[in-house]
């Protein structure tokens, strides 16, 4: 998923900016650009301040966004005690996933509860966090929500439950350990690039008025909040006890005395990559196939592989006895588990599920194919018609091997004339929808000559589609779409400010500034913010499928 090119620079710049400002854009889009580079490289490049771009990097960094690795030298030995060994690298995929970040709370809260968003809300503002400012910041947010006073015991409870839900998190791998932030970022400025002074004991410098205090970035797990109690006769149990200290569920090694957490984005992309499939077994069967691959995929292992192409194998028993008593209101019997799955099993367009031996898998792999392939359908049909569509799907759903989706399957290539009478259109139609499609780059030409001169009378044209050419002509054309929506949002958000501009020379409040201004004027205000939210929604609703192309 790291592969990105102009547009996804261009698009993961909008998104920087918007979050962090112009000197952390600058930095980051040069990492992007140029690869990995040491402090003293951006200094001399960007000509800013060292400051400002150690400070950008502290941000980065903290974002899990930028990660160091030492430089090899000519005879292949590596350090990274000094500065100018150190190399900083730009991860795309993170700045990507920001915009997914109201999808991710909103999935805390399906599973987890509300308190679940309280955690992952500073987690996914401030990066990282040790255990005990995670939970008093989300204490002290949940009192400013609730118009708490100080020593209030609701803030207490909360602190109970938040610590609960906090281990729930870590037990189901959606929160992780994050590594220490490096050295060379650390030192103290007057050492300058070579100081070898240790991290944890270097004061933060300042992030350009982001508000960060050093405390935050390397505190000590093993020292307990002064309201907590960890011991089994408290509400949470021993059972949800030892989110302190402890790493995957394990105890931390005894050399991590510093360790912060984060929230771990891979696990949520897993979740919403589940989802998508649940979402396609239930179009294409119905609400209770969804229920039974939900109940599949949770019986599998969280150490499995970050993409794995199937499930481990299981039987009508297991899922039978995950089930429970009902199935969408129906009663859950062994002969309906076994109808479903061999349905699954034997769909012409794409096999969800496999047996043997009276065991069955999930084809994760076959399903995220569908998915990708039913999203450039919908695409194309979109922005060429009905008609078009209607051939490009006859071509994309005709394999060598048989009919349906996959990527692994070879393209079945086919003449003009071919798919005119498949498709029931005069070829004359058809011919320029066919140049369209090779125009835009969404299908491919063979030429299959005859004769050494190449003449066209003797020649066959056979037409096909390329999926992988296809998917990444496909991304490129949402991010900049992406691109151009996020510069009218910011054309927009300038012309409210401003028409705001009354508002903030005043200082009075929004609503008594709407009742002064004239009809056409209130008018012409909640018509701004129509734009500014059909603009937030619209690229919300684009990202999101943009991203299920990359991940699923």
């Amino acid at each position: 998923m790291q592969e990105h090119g102009p547009e996804a620079r261009r698009y993961a710049a909008h998104i920087l900016r918007a979050d962090f400002g112009e000197v952390v854009e600058k930095v980051a889009s040069r990492l992007l650009t140029h690869g990995p580079a040491a402090l003293s490289d951006l200094v001399r490049t960007l000509q800013l301040p060292q400051a400002h771009i150690k400070n950008a990097l502290l941000v980065l960094t903290q974002q899990n966004i930028v990660e160091s690795m030492p430089r090899t030298d000519a005879d292949g030995s590596t350090t990274i005690t000094r500065g100018a060994h150190v190399l900083y690298k730009v991860l795309i995929d993170p700045v990507l996933f920001r915009p997914w970040f109201p999808r991710m709370l909103v999935l805390a809260r399906e599973l987890f509860g509300n308190d679940a968003v309280l955690l992952l809300e500073q987690l996914f503002v401030c990066g990282r966090l040790s255990s005990e400012d995670l939970l008093h910041r989300a204490a002290a947010q949940y009192a400013a929500q609730h118009n708490l006073g100080p020593g209030d015991k609701r803030e207490g409870a909360k602190l109970l439950s938040l610590h609960a839900v906090a281990s729930q998190l870590q037990a189901a791998q959606f929160i992780c350990h994050a590594p220490v932030l490096p050295a060379a970022l650390l030192e103290k400025e007057a050492k300058g690039l070579h100081s070898s002074q240790p991290a944890s004991h270097q004061p933060l410098p300042s992030t350009g008025g982001r508000k960060r205090k050093g405390k935050d970035l390397t505190p000590v797990l093993a020292k307990k909040p002064p309201s907590f109690n960890y011991s089994a006769s408290t509400a949470i149990g021993v059972a949800n006890a030892p989110i302190v200290g402890m790493l995957g569920g394990q105890p931390l090694p005894s050399s991590v005395g510093n360790a912060l957490w984060r929230a771990n984005v891979t696990r949520f992309v897993t979740e919403i990559r589940h989802q998508s499939m649940m979402s396609l077994v239930e179009d294409k069967l119905d609400l209770t196939a969804r229920e039974l691959v939900r109940f599949a995929l949770e019986m599998q292992s969280l150490a499995n592989s970050e993409k794995p192409s199937c499930t481990a194998p299981f039987t009508i028993d297991q899922l039978l006895s995950k089930c429970g008593s009902t199935l969408d209101g129906n009663a859950a019997s062994w002969q309906l588990v076994c109808n479903y799955m061999d349905t699954m099993c034997n769909d012409p367009l794409c096999k969800m599920a496999s047996t043997l031996n009276g065991k069955y898998i999930l084809n994760l792999s076959e399903m995220g194919s569908a998915i990708k392939q039913l999203v450039l359908e919908n695409a194309i049909r979109e922005r060429f018609g009905e008609m078009p569509s209607r051939l490009y799907k006859l071509l994309l759903r005709s394999h060598a091997q048989g009919g349906g989706y996959g990527e692994r399957k070879p393209p079945q290539k086919l003449e003009l004339k071919q798919m005119a009478e498949m498709s029931l259109l005069p070829e004359r139609e058809a011919r320029p929808f066919m140049m369209r499609f090779l125009r835009h780059e969404y299908v491919c030409l063979q030429e299959v000559a005859r004769s050494n001169d190449h003449n066209p009378k003797t020649t066959t044209f056979l037409w096909y589609v390329d999926l992988p050419m296809a998917y990444k002509k496909l991304e490129q054309e949402m991010l900049k779409t992406l691109c151009s929506l996020l510069a009218r949002l910011e054309y927009e958000e300038k012309q409210q400010v401003h028409a705001f501009a009354a508002l903030q020379t005043e200082g009075v409040a929004f609503d008594d500034f709407l009742e002064r201004l004239t009809e056409n004027e209130r008018r012409e205000v909640q018509l701004a913010q129509r734009k500014a939210d059909l603009l937030n929604n619209t690229i919300l609703h684009i990202h999101h499928t943009m991203m299920l192309l990359r991940t699923v």
